[in-house]
Parts: C-alpha cells; sequence; structure tokens
C-alpha cells in the first residue's frame, strides 16, 4: 500500500512532510481493513489463498500503472488516464506498448516484481511476531480513519476535500470511475440538449470541411520551416495562393480526449462540457446534411461522447462504421453529398506506432538522414518514420482537397495535439506538457484553412 500510495506525491505541488503523513496513514488504514478481511476468510483455505493472490496481484497492478505513468507522464493513474483506457481499443493498445515498452523492460518489470514481493513476504513475516509495529500500525490505521472522516465531513458541509481520495491507488481510481460515472449520465443529457438546440443557416450554399489530425508536431512540417520536405503538397498550394497556415495555434490538451471535447463543444471555456450543445448539432438542426468520417471513434458502448448513440444521432446524418487501415483508405471512400454539407473528419494520422499509419510506398526518409552524434539508431529510426507518416498525411490531405476542388468549399485543417520526437530528452510521444521544461512541442498544433476557387472568389474580403 505505501509503495503504491507513494508514487502520488511525486505528482502534485504538496506539502512533503504533511503530505507523507497523510500517505502513511491511509495506507496503514487501507492495510488494517485488508487484514480484518483476511481474518474473516483465513478459516476458508481457498478463500484465503484466493484473497491473498487477489489482492497481491491488484496492489502490483496498482505499482506497475502508477510508476510508469509517473515514469513516462509524470503523473499517476487518474480520472484522464481512466477514460483513455476505457477509449482505447486493442489495435491503439498494441501501438502503445509497442511505443512505450520493450521485451527488456517486461523482463526487468517481472524480475524486480519477484523480487520485491518475495522481499515483501518476509519482511511482513517478521513484522507479525512484533507486537509493537502491530501497535504503531493500528495507531496510524486510526489517524488513518480520522483524516477520512474530516475529509467526509468537509466535503458534506463544504463540498471541498476532493484531494484526499488522491492519496491512494484504490481510492484515485474508484473515485475517477465514481466521476466517469457521473459523467456518463451528463451526455445522456448532452444528447437532449443537442437535440433542441435552435439555429438557423445563413443563404451561402458552403460546403465546410473540419479536418482533424493527430499527433502532429508543426515541428515537422516543412510548411512550417523544417529542413525536410515533409509537406510538398500543402507547400505547392500555399505559394499557389489556395491556402493559409497559422503559426502560433495551440490545443487545450496534449490527449485526444481533452482536445476533442474543446473542438466539439460550444462551451470555449470549458466551464462545463456537458452544459453547452455541440456545434455539428448546430449544423445538422439549421438545415444542413452532417456527415462525419472517423478513424479512430465508432459508435459503441463507450464513455466518450463521439460513442455514444444518442449523441452521435443528434450530431450527425451519416457516420462511417468500419476502421481503415490508413487514412488514405478513408478518403477515397468519403462521398461528396449534392447539397450544403458539414463534413467532419478525424484522422489516424501520426498516432504512433508511426510505421503503422503509411503503407511502405511512402517510406521515402530514412534514418541515415538524422544526425548519428546526437540521436541513437532507435531515435533516428523512429524519427524516419514519424516524417514518413507526415509525408503520407500531406496526401491524404491533399487527396481530400482534390475532391472538393470544384465545389464550394472551406476547409479547416488542425491537430488535435503535438508530438515530442527527442528534442528535450530520451522521449517521444505526448500526454505530459505540464511536466516538460518545453511544452510546446505538445500543444502546438498545426492550423490550415483551404478555400475552392469558387469559396475564395466570393470570400476574397475574408482570405484577406
Amino acid at each position: 500500500n505505501l509503495i503504491s500510495n507513494s508514487a502520488y506525491l511525486f505528482t502534485a505541488d504538496l506539502e512533503v512532510v504533511n503530505a507523507a503523513i497523510i500517505t502513511l496513514c491511509l495506507s496503514a488504514l487501507i492495510a488494517y481493513i485488508e487484514a480484518v478481511i483476511f481474518k474473516v476468510v483465513e478459516k476458508i483455505k481457498l478463500f484465503r489463498v484466493s484473497y491473498v493472490c487477489i489482492v497481491g496481484f491488484i496492489h502490483n497492478l496498482f505499482i506497475i500503472f502508477d510508476y510508469f505513468c509517473l515514469v513516462n507522464f509524470q503523473t499517476t493513474i487518474n480520472q484522464d488516464k481512466i477514460d483513455i483506457i476505457a477509449e482505447t481499443d486493442s489495435a491503439e493498445i498494441v501501438s502503445f506498448l509497442i511505443t512505450y515498452v520493450s521485451i527488456y523492460t517486461v523482463l526487468l518489470i517481472l524480475l524486480c516484481l519477484f523480487a520485491f514481493n518475495y522481499l515483501l513476504f518476509r519482511i511482513s513475516t517478521l513484522l507479525y511476531y512484533r507486537k509493537q509495529c502491530l501497535n504503531a500500525l493500528l495507531g496510524l490505521a486510526l489517524l488513518g480513519s480520522v483524516i477520512y472522516g474530516i475529509t467526509a465531513f468537509n466535503y458534506v458541509v463544504y463540498h471541498n476535500g476532493r484531494n484526499v481520495p488522491q492519496y491512494t491507488a484504490p481510492t484515485r481510481v474508484a473515485y475517477s470511475v465514481y466521476l466517469m460515472k457521473q459523467r456518463e449520465a451528463e451526455i445522456e443529457n448532452l444528447s437532449v440538449l443537442c437535440k433542441r438546440v435552435k439555429a438557423e443557416a445563413t443563404k451561402e450554399k458552403t460546403n465546410i470541411i473540419v479536418l482533424i489530425g493527430e499527433s502532429y508536431s508543426l515541428y515537422h512540417s516543412s510548411l512550417y520551416g523544417y529542413k525536410l520536405e515533409t509537406t510538398p503538397n500543402m507547400t505547392v498550394r500555399y505559394k499557389n495562393g489556395e491556402l493559409l497556415f497559422l503559426r502560433n495555434a495551440i490545443t487545450i490538451s496534449d490527449f485526444t480526449h481533452g482536445a476533442m471535447e474543446s473542438v466539439f463543444s460550444l462551451d470555449s471555456l470549458r466551464t462545463q462540457f456537458t452544459s453547452k450543445p455541440l456545434f455539428p448539432s448546430c449544423f445538422k438542426n439549421a438545415g444542413y446534411f452532417t456527415s462525419m468520417y472517423d478513424n479512430q471513434y465508432f459508435v459503441k458502448p463507450q464513455m466518450n461522447f463521439l460513442s455514444n448513440a444518442s449523441v452521435s444521432e443528434a450530431m450527425f446524418n451519416k457516420r462511417n462504421t468500419k476502421r481503415y487501415k490508413y487514412d488514405g483508405d478513408m478518403i477515397k471512400d468519403i462521398q461528396v453529398e449534392n447539397k450544403p454539407t458539414l463534413y467532419v473528419i478525424h484522422l489516424q494520422g501520426q498516432h504512433y506506432t508511426y510505421n503503422a499509419r503509411y503503407p511502405k510506398s511512402f517510406e521515402y526518409f530514412t534514418p541515415s538522414q538524422y544526425d548519428s552524434k546526437r540521436f541513437t539508431d532507435e531515435q533516428r529510426l523512429h524519427l524516419s518514420e514519424y516524417d514518413n507518416v507526415t509525408r503520407y498525411n500531406d496526401y491524404v490531405v491533399n487527396e481530400l482537397i482534390k475532391k472538393f476542388e470544384n465545389t464550394n468549399t472551406i476547409l479547416i485543417y488542425f491537430s488535435d495535439h503535438g508530438e515530442e520526437l527527442y528534442e528535450q530528452s530520451d522521449y517521444n510521444g505526448h500526454g505530459n506538457s505540464p511536466f516538460v521544461k518545453d511544452l510546446s512541442y505538445q500543444i502546438r498544433v498545426p492550423f490550415i484553412v483551404w478555400m475552392s476557387k469558387s469559396y475564395k472568389a466570393a470570400n476574397m474580403e475574408l482570405f484577406e
């Protein structure tokens, strides 16, 4: 308990001594409760063995997850991480593990866990026969119960005291699940709000495309000045005066879930996500035909608003139901409607694992093009793969534009968040921007606006 719960001390801005005492007392309380339950079930051998195995397994999981998140993302398991796990499918889990975990890491973790559990068993056996240790544990547990009592009182009377559930892994996970279930009910109310929102369309018959990328580092875009030619198509269109790009666009979150809430909700200040309708529902209720092509989220039983059937129905007339191996395949299936339409398109983009996001024919860059003195062989491989998928993404966006060149259309393209690629340390990925020296790599995103000839001609003042 103490080892698992101590992970939180490294993540929060806490007064160290007080936080350590609280963690010690609460850990003792949970341990004492577990010991009391063991005393109840120990008379039945099967229950006794099963109970010890289950409790030990759960605590080992907490330790693995918390310290893994601590090392890689400078945080512990919390509501954000629970949300991500709940929304992640098997393919994304595999990609995540390939990116962050090697076979050597797994073997090392298993070896450390074996040694840790053996040592813990030996120490606990010695402590069991020392009455003063048991009395001290009981005293700490009583203090822990007092702390919980004060917290419960503060929460009931003043609606304050939510920080204490964060001090222990079991209560942190339980509290996160509670909030997630609470939000599930709020999302159902959100669907009602979206269906009732009133909106009116202008007389202009315009197609609007909101194209959302994934994990796009503008520091690896030649359109933004990167030394390698990763965006040849967008660069040509920019030089031809077809598009413009913003240099200082910043995302509100360094992970997809938070960014998508910000993009879709009219609650731009994020006071309460479910208090305002989602923008596609305004278009639909104003008479627009609305389509969504998504290569990440699908309508199915999940906690995410984009996977909720009722919310999806309130926003869109049409949605795809299958995942595409490559974004280019999804672009081919997009139907150009013969009426004013809002298209919301969500790509896999440059989401890790990078080399799984583009066909072999798009292997343009090689590891030899990167500085061997600055980067390791593995890092140079990842950099080449990331630049390859960025170049493929440029092709994908260009193919989408081709479909709408002869229509009255405006396209707005941005990424949900950026990606760090060994700029500051031996790290690639996203999700820990509050704790890095320079968070710009993870929160600065490309923001591109393309206009068809007919739309630009009718809206030259807007373009200028």
